[in-house]
């Protein structure tokens, strides 16, 4: 067919001149005028269908996906959580630190594990004691769970991402249920790769009961390198008794072991020290002798990523209990022939590195020793964000400085935390911490104090206060970290 040519009239000059487009016809009453929430509808429509035809929330708006959005677990400094846009935990994520030997990597594993200890495994706030000693946290209250948990494939995407959050649907309504009681519950029907199948009923009432609040994250710890020491975890605030220790002759046995926590659902966070020693059970029965496979060790770290990636997932886009894994590496010179410049990497595979969403480098910095003393007290660990896709800054440097002695002056771990968050709070003032107000040099703003707010005479007062009352100080740096995120750059410290 013959294209049709565009109307023209003569112009001035003699030349073509294009006519202008008729006018759009008037407004009717099937004019959208442009309102997404048509678009809006069928895809929830087609979301929960995807969803409930798989038997996991498979597909859902980007809006609403729990999975989404990244929950962060700091690691007890603040400048190092603020440079990496929250701490080196993102949970049902995948992050690693490497750099060369005596860089504090083991270390701030461990100190990381010290606050994981001490966050909600819901919610992922931090758990504080209120006045009366009571525990708190972010949690719903009361917080719902499903009674029967092989009732989850039941519910629509709607209700799941509710359910997943520890809040009770609207479409729930109290019935009573033989055998269970007056209970909150709603009436679902199968879903589709069910239907149909002998003994499924044609619709089910889904009960919902209260579920546990303020319960801490479980760890588990995977020590390849044969050097932890249970006297320096206790001395950086790890309870020792709730981190099971899981060990690996190798790679293997060491990364199936891994997989299994993890899809068990009963941890939240494994932390693997280090990918280094990994080699696999073939090259480590060889004879000294023998040449090594190039690969090897590459080949066994892609498939565990990959493995531990779809683990992750498993319940779907709207899944509750998400595995977080944080690994240390040691580097190794690359790019040596071939005409590559040489430098120095970590030794995970290339694979691997696809498979992680924050990457740190760390290095030292520089050592502290008293007079006359042959061991250093403290030290400086530079850190590079070398990959973040969480939302925050792609790239972030930063130096921080931490105690290494048992019993000394101050107790092990970063320095400065307290101080460095007390002066980002007073730069927000309102709220946080406000300098001035009437005859209080200081006001503390928070929901544990008495009254929601406490004055102080000296900023010395109010860092003794923080010290003292812990769950305080945890709350004010959670918030104080979160409005630093939120806008991006924060002011300047006072």
């Amino acid at each position: 067919m013959a294209k049709k040519k565009a109307a023209t009239k003569k112009g001035a000059g003699g030349g073509g001149v294009r006519v202008p487009p008729a006018p759009p016809p008037k407004s009717s009453s099937m004019d959208l005028g442009g309102s997404s929430a048509r678009g809006a509808e069928r895809i929830g429509a087609w979301a929960d269908q995807l969803g409930r035809k798989f038997g996991r929330s498979t597909a859902l708006p980007l809006s609403v996906a729990p999975i989404a959005g990244f929950q962060r677990i700091p690691s007890g400094c603040f400048i190092f959580d603020w440079l990496t846009f929250g701490g080196l935990v993102v949970v049902g994520r995948t992050s690693r630190l490497w750099g060369p030997p005596d860089s504090y990597k083991t270390t701030k594993l461990l100190r990381t594990l010290s606050h994981v200890q001490r966050t909600c495994r819901y919610c992922r706030c931090p758990i504080v004691e209120t006045d009366s000693g009571a525990k708190d946290c972010a949690c719903p209250n009361p917080r719902w769970w499903l009674k029967d948990e092989d009732d989850y494939i039941w519910l629509t995407h709607t209700d799941a991402i509710l359910v997943s959050t520890g809040q009770l649907p609207p479409t729930a309504k109290k019935k009573q249920i033989k055998g269970v009681g007056n209970v909150y519950a709603v009436a679902c029907a199968p879903p589709p790769h069910l239907v149909g199948q002998k003994g499924v009923p044609k619709s089910r009432d889904v009960v919902f009961v209260e579920d546990y609040r303020n319960e801490p994250m479980r760890s588990a710890y995977c020590e390849t390198e044969m050097k932890i020491d249970r006297r320096w975890a206790e001395a950086n605030g790890v309870d020792c008794a709730n981190v099971m220790l899981v060990g690996g002759t190798w790679a293997e046995q060491t990364l199936e072991t891994i997989e299994d926590v993890g899809v068990s659902r009963d941890f939240d966070v494994v932390f693997l020290d280090s990918t280094s020693m990994l080699d696999t059970k073939a090259e480590l029965e060889k004879s000294i002798g023998q040449n090594r496979k190039v690969g090897a060790k590459a080949t066994v770290m892609t498939r565990f990523i990959q493995k531990w990636v779809m683990a992750a997932s498993e319940e779907g886009l709207t899944g509750r209990l998400r595995p977080s894994l944080v690994t240390t590496s040691q580097v190794r010179t690359k790019g040596i022939g071939g005409g590559g410049h040489a430098y120095k990497g970590p030794t995970d595979g290339n694979a691997f590195e696809h498979g992680l969403i924050l990457d740190i480098k760390m290095q030292s910095a520089g050592w502290q020793f008293r007079d006359g003393a042959a061991v250093a007290h403290a030290g400086k660990f530079a850190f590079e964000v070398k990959k973040n896709h969480t939302g925050g800054p792609p790239r972030g440097k930063g130096v921080f400085q931490a105690w290494l002695e048992i019993g000394g002056e101050r107790p092990c771990g970063d320095t400065g935390d307290l101080e460095t968050c007390l002066g980002y709070a007073r730069s927000f003032g309102e709220g946080y911490v406000l300098e001035g107000a009437g005859k209080a040099k200081l006001t503390l703003f928070s929901p544990y104090v008495t009254d929601g707010k406490q004055a102080f005479s000296t900023i010395g007062d109010c860092v003794t206060f923080l010290r003292e009352r812990t769950q305080v100080y945890r709350d004010l740096r959670r918030r104080t970290l979160d409005k630093c995120m939120a806008e991006c750059t924060p002011p300047a410290i006072k």
